[in-house]
Order: C-alpha cells, then sequence, then structure tokens
C-alpha cells in the first residue's frame, strides 16, 4: 500500500495519503485464483484495489519507501514532505536508499534503482511532495504512543540482510539503534 494512515483513536483512523491502489499478489509461486477473487470482492470496498502478478516488486519499493522516511520521521518528528526537502535528512535518506538497494539487489536479485540519489529525485519526490509531504510516519505516531515500532522489519532487515551479504550498512545500523534507544525510553517509563 501506499497509503498513510494515522490512528486518532483506538476505534478511529484518519486515511491521509492515498498515492495507489492497494496492490495484491501471491509469492512463491502460490496459486492466485483465490486471491484474485479476494481482490475483486475487495474492489467494493473504499479503498481502490488491484492484484499484481509481481507483488515482490511493490513490497521491495514499498520496504524501501518505508526504510528511507519512518525512522527518520519518528527521529526528528518531521513529515515526510520536511524530510525530503531538508538538506541534512534528504542527506540521510539517500544513504540509507544506497544501502538498501545495494542489499535487495543481493538478496533478492532485484534492482529498486540506479543508487540513493537516482531514487530520492526519480521515485521518492515524485510521490512524497504532491501526495504526502504532510503525512507523519507511523513510527512516529508508534513512538509517541510508547507501542513497539517495526524498525526490525525495516532499516533492522536492511542491516541483517547486509551483514549476512558482507555489505556495510552503518547508515541503517544508526538508525535502527537511534529508534530502540527512544522504545526503550518511551517504553520503560
Amino acid at each position: 500500500m501506499m497509503i498513510g494512515i494515522e490512528r486518532r483513536t483506538p476505534a478511529h483512523i484518519n486515511v491521509n495519503v492515498q498515492a495507489s491502489p492497494i496492490r495484491v499478489g501471491t509469492l512463491f509461486g502460490c496459486a492466485a485464483d483465490g486471491m484474485r477473487l479476494a481482490v475483486q470482492q475487495g474492489q467494493t470496498g473504499f479503498l481502490p484495489m488491484v492484484y499484481e502478478d509481481n507483488i515482490e516488486a511493490a513490497i521491495l519499493n514499498k520496504f524501501l519507501f518505508n526504510s528511507c522516511l519512518n525512522a527518520l520521521g519518528a527521529l526528528t518528528k518531521m513529515t515526510y514532505g520536511e524530510l525530503v526537502t531538508n538538506p541534512s535528512t534528504r542527506h540521510l535518506i539517500t544513504h540509507i536508499a544506497d544501502e538498501i538497494i545495494q542489499v535487495v539487489q543481493l538478496e533478492r536479485n532485484y534492482r529498486l534503482a540506479a543508487n540513493g540519489v537516482d531514487y530520492v529525485e526519480n521515485s521518492l519526490l515524485p510521490l512524497v511532495i504532491p501526495k504526502g509531504a504532510a503525512h507523519r510516519s507511523s513510527m512516529l505516531q508508534d513512538v509517541e504512543a510508547a507501542r513497539r515500532t517495526e524498525i526490525d522489519y525495516l532499516n533492522g532487515a536492511a542491516v541483517r540482510m547486509g551483514h549476512s551479504r558482507g555489505i556495510a550498512t552503518p547508515y541503517n545500523d544508526g538508525v535502527s539503534s537511534l529508534i530502540r534507544a527512544r522504545e526503550s525510553g518511551s517504553m520503560s517509563g
């Protein structure tokens, strides 16, 4: 999903951003008929949905997107738009993206972008600025609510993949460590 959701109360969410339909598919050669039927049924709901044969590409691109923005948003309390237009955070985003692009290329044999600069300029900015500039990351919302974050499944996963492939991931490691420090500080009180 390229969608921004904010939890307002335990029973109320607000959809702030909807940049594309919810993309659904199957992995690992699983039979797609049941999932295609579920998507057809889901298309009558309030969020547009589509079935994609190559869902892994969508998942990996969302992994890169969230890894570039969510933790930095939680650490700085900046919106997505502020993150990509501020020179300091944009510098960090470019390096985070570089590392993830490298590890995904080796781990999944999939090329997300030529490099971090290419990703930021040609993928991230054209998506964030017109559609999601005001969005606050879900990880920021989790930290503020003293909930555990998904850091181990985003930047932390990039660190693990890099370690197993012999690729240094100092930017993802640093961001992961800082989020874990925020989690332990906000959850211990």
